[in-house]
């Protein structure tokens, strides 16, 4: 009888699919534990070889203590040891070799340094010299040379420096720098010799490497000063001849010059070399971070900052001019309208290497002296609520056609109080004048204290009695300024902010509606980009000051640059109450610094910041110098 097989429970299915997954999990583990026997085994046999493995060689037949103290000074900052006890320590562990025949040479290779030199066969000496150095780096440094020159070197005394000879061409040296800086991701460090080589630093900024300068010649040996300002402009750091520093003290700040070294270089020690690439690459890192925090606070405007502005460039090389301008000291400029940085750095005793308005937006963007109200456009305007003037110093009358089409561009029509140098010129000025719809008053003046004479001496009085609001602007030539191009875009750019145009709008009615809603401005200027300080002026200021009761004079300050500006009544009459007379202005010609006019320009805008005055700038779009 044939007995059927009975399904099996799901309790019994379950429990013979649990015997099975168990067999398998022990099967599993007795797999791996064999594994870990066998690993056991590998280990102990390789701890018996560490055991019979003679120990870790002393010093290398050559051992530098000197680089070996650099390399490792915070080690042996808090240790007992030697450096040769240190070293054989630290041997086995983490120093990196270089066979050179025979010899162990101790090697640091995380930091890549760039060469670029420019060599001749007549510089005999500078080879040498160049040799030396880069034999003592190399203890230091992988490095890469850039040869520029026609002279034939010889390398083979080197083992881990790699020579490309490329030809003195921004275009080649550019790509060659980007590519080296792709192909070495250590590569941290430049350095630039001589003269012929400034090509390399603009290629060098782009690839983003710190750039330090050795300018081997003597400044007599130099013709062209544009090519001396390029070097020590774009140069992180450097050293050069005792003979550079009168040159550089005049052209750099006290900021810029403490990047510098003065003293010939052969004498310098390997640490020396170190510590001034460090410092160049600190101040490199520096700017990175000022940029950073600068771009991200969309605060610099480079149509203010760059005279020769072209919006098809890359607008971070504007940037990184400003922060090379600010660093060395040369030719600073402001990095948008309405903010001083010196004003800044002095009121917050910013460090020199601290740039001001990277730290500024740091900070939270506190308010201070170094802000201004900024005047861009004619966008509110309003009826004036007290008379209005203007003073024009006319000293060249046939461009009082152009003045006047910028003044009917507003609505506001200014009572205008003309000085002119003769009779001919007020004849002409009253033609042109003669359908004005406002009071129009025409007066020959001496031609003593240019345009600030007629305005204080002639008309001050009268203007400070009668309006509140009061203008004053003149017919700038600057006949001093060879570069008759920039002469017409400082009048462009003062006029502009002043008056405005058909291209800028009514800044005329902008900058008076200003002071009638701003009831406490004091002053309203042309925010000049340039950074100007007291220059020979300080001491014609100093006895002026003392006459006002102003009190100490600031170090940094605005002030109205060309002498071109709208203030009220009270600020006029500090200027009038000192009862300047026309034999106190000096007799022309007169220089173009170190003068009572120059010192009454400065304090213009001194004046408002010491008294606690708020006053405001003017900014027409579009327009720099």
């Amino acid at each position: 009888m044939d007995i059927k097989k009975q399904p099996l429970s799901l309790e019994s299915h379950l429990a013979q699919l649990y015997m099975q997954s168990a067999a398998e999990r022990v099967q599993s583990l007795e797999s791996k534990l064999d594994l870990a026997e066998q690993r056991i085994l590998l280990l102990e046999q390789r701890l018996n070889q560490l055991k019979e493995t003679p120990p870790a060689p002393g010093l290398p037949d050559i051992f530098d203590e000197e680089a070996y103290l650099v390399l490792n000074a915070e080690q042996l900052q808090h240790s007992s040891l030697s450096a040769q006890e240190h070293f054989a320590m630290a041997a086995p562990m983490s120093v990196r070799w270089m066979q050179t025949g025979q010899k162990q040479i101790l090697l640091r290779s995380d930091q890549h340094l760039l060469v670029v030199c420019c060599l001749y066969p007549t510089e005999t000496e500078q080879q040498q010299k160049l040799y030396q150095l880069l034999l003592d780096l190399q203890y230091r440094y992988e490095i890469t040379v850039l040869q520029l020159g026609t002279a034939v070197l010889d390398w083979a005394e080197f083992n881990r420096v790699y020579v490309h000879n490329v030809r003195n061409h921004y275009g080649e040296m550019q790509y060659t720098i980007q590519y080296l800086k792709q192909r070495y991701p250590s590569l941290q460090h430049s350095l630039i010799f001589g003269v012929a080589a400034k090509n390399a630093y603009w290629s060098l900024a782009l690839a983003g490497l710190p750039r330090t300068t050795v300018f081997w010649q003597d400044l007599d040996a130099v013709g062209s000063l544009s090519t001396l300002q390029e070097i020590f402009f774009w140069a992180n750091a450097g050293i050069a001849q005792p003979s550079a520093q009168p040159y550089l003290t005049a052209h750099f700040s006290e900021k810029g010059l403490e990047t510098w070294q003065f003293s010939d270089w052969e004498r310098l020690k390997r640490a020396d070399w170190i510590a001034l690439l460090e410092q160049s690459q600190a101040q490199h890192q520096q700017t990175i971070e000022d940029s950073r925090h600068i771009r991200a606070a969309r605060l610099f405007v480079s149509s203010f900052f760059a005279p020769d502005f072209n919006e098809e460039v890359d607008q971070n090389q504007y940037l990184e001019q400003y922060l090379r301008r600010w660093h060395t000291g040369i030719e600073p400029r402001k990095p948008c309208p309405g903010f001083n940085p010196e004003i800044y750095a002095e009121r917050n005793q910013l460090p020199p290497y601290c740039e001001p308005l990277g730290h500024y937006v740091a900070q939270g963007k506190p308010s201070g002296p170094w802000q201004q109200r900024t005047i861009k456009n004619a966008s509110v305007v309003v009826n004036a609520d007290a008379p209005v003037a203007l003073h024009i110093h006319a000293y060249y009358v046939d461009m009082l056609p152009q003045l006047l089409q910028r003044i009917e561009c507003n609505q506001l029509r200014p009572d205008l109080f003309i000085s002119v140098a003769n009779q001919a010129d007020a004849h002409t000025a009253k033609q042109l004048l003669a359908d004005y719809a406002a009071k129009v008053v025409v007066r020959t003046v001496p031609n003593r204290g240019r345009d600030i004479g007629p305005f204080l001496t002639e008309f001050g009085p009268e203007l400070v009695k009668n309006y509140r609001y009061i203008g004053h602007i003149h017919t700038k030539q600057s006949l001093h300024v060879q570069e008759r191009d920039a002469v017409t875009a400082w009048q462009s750019f003062l006029l502009e902010a002043m008056l405005g145009s058909e291209q800028s709008g009514a800044m005329l009615d902008a900058c008076v509606s200003h002071m009638v809603l701003q009831s406490d401005c004091s002053m309203v200027y042309p925010d000049d980009p340039k950074i100007i300080g007291w220059d020979a002026n300080r001491g014609f200021a100093q006895l002026l000051a003392d006459k006002m009761q102003l009190g100490a004079l600031p170090t940094a300050f605005n002030f109205p640059v060309g002498t071109m500006f709208w203030m009220r009544d009270h600020v006029l009459a500090r200027f009038v109450d000192l009862g300047l007379e026309w034999q106190d202005y000096p007799p022309e010609p007169i220089g173009k610094d170190g003068t009572i006019l120059h010192a009454l320009e400065r304090l213009f805008g001194v004046v408002p910041l010491v008294c606690n005055q708020p006053y405001s700038v003017a900014w027409a779009i579009g327009f720099s110098r």
